[in-house]
């Protein structure tokens, strides 16, 4: 009974909480992008080319089973995603991305960083800060194999995303000249000690996706801050900075939606649609134009084990025992 009663009181807080960071208004111009689910670019990749760099962050990890901390307990590594086992959700979003679009995405530059998944403003710092070291020296390599700089993007889920943003005050610190192409932050708890460093000059561009159905962003706390103890959605306007609202089939999508197989077979198709639109940036940020990124696909048979259980009562054992054996760690990184 007390649990039920917890239960809803944290739900009736994250709707509470949600409301305010849905600052956009209807007076707003809206553009909206159209992104297919799963189309593939078949465009030809020459292997002797320089191929680009990506980096997947994950974000805070909640879960208290001690078989998760053995895994994660361990320093922070930069480890090709696709050497990791093939149970981790790393190796299968590395394998996703480059079944949609090879050239973008090719598997011997695809990378994971692992840290500790801490939800501890301290922890993010210093796993961005063995992320950096770990990248120069990675960069260096790059350098003396193809004798030019590297097209790094990351993209980073949750508190990964501050994790990478603090890359931009480590460069201030140790000014080795990193430079990063393309910044993808997924759901990012906007947060006072992290979100001025969207505007350093180590990232070329940044995205930053949320939904308005997404309650763990903004219950993120913002530790040390008293007067605004809680996250945002929204970063302040940095010419560099696109924000976008996602929605799936016209409906906001959860936080950990974001981490999602349809999701990341999204991924390059929605970069190629921001691309795209490089050259307003500057004018979508003077206007306020807020960008509406509509991702469309067919409706499955499930979309998760609740609705699962619900449809399917008589299989839903069987249901959940197939799903969990994959150990699919999308549902514990936040």
């Amino acid at each position: 009974m007390q649990k039920k009663i917890l239960e809803k009181a944290f739900i009736m807080l994250g709707v509470i909480l949600m409301l305010p960071g849905c600052t956009h208004r209807s007076h707003i111009v809206t553009k909206r992008i159209i992104v297919e689910i799963g189309k593939k670019n078949d465009v030809s990749f020459c292997a002797q080319e320089p191929p680009p760099i990506t980096i997947w962050i994950h974000g805070t990890m909640f879960l208290k089973k001690p078989f998760f901390h053995e895994i994660f307990a361990q320093d922070a590594l930069l480890n090709l995603a696709i050497y990791m086992d093939k149970d981790f959700y790393s190796h299968q979003i590395a394998e996703l991305l480059y079944q949609q679009d090879p050239g973008q995405f090719p598997l011997e530059t695809l990378y994971a960083f692992s840290w500790s998944g801490k939800l501890s403003a301290m922890s993010r710092f210093d796993a961005a800060k063995k992320l950096y070291h770990q990248l120069i020296e990675l960069i260096e390599k790059y350098k003396k194999k193809w004798a030019l700089y590297p097209k790094i993007n990351i993209i980073a889920h949750s508190h990964g995303a501050n994790v990478a943003l603090n890359l931009g005050l480590i460069e201030k610190i140790y000014q080795k000249k990193l430079k990063i192409d393309t910044l993808l932050l997924l759901a990012c708890p906007v947060q006072k000690e992290t979100m001025h460093y969207a505007g350093s000059k180590e990232f070329r561009r940044i995205y930053s996706l949320y939904s308005s159905l997404d309650m763990v962003q903004v219950i993120a706390p913002q530790q040390g801050s008293t007067k605004k103890p809680f996250s945002k959605r929204i970063f302040p306007g940095h010419l560099k900075v696109v924000q976008a609202k996602v929605k799936l089939n016209g409906k906001a999508i959860f936080h950990t939606d974001f981490t999602s197989r349809y999701f990341i077979q999204s991924i390059p198709s929605l970069l190629e649609k921001l691309h795209e639109l490089e050259e307003d940036y500057a004018q979508y940020v003077a206007k306020k134009i807020v960008l509406h990124i509509i991702l469309q696909k067919q409706k499955s048979k499930y979309y998760n084990v609740a609705t699962a259980r619900k449809r399917y009562p008589l299989k839903k054992k069987l249901y959940a025992q197939n799903l969990f054996k994959k150990k699919d760690f999308r549902d514990i990184y936040l």
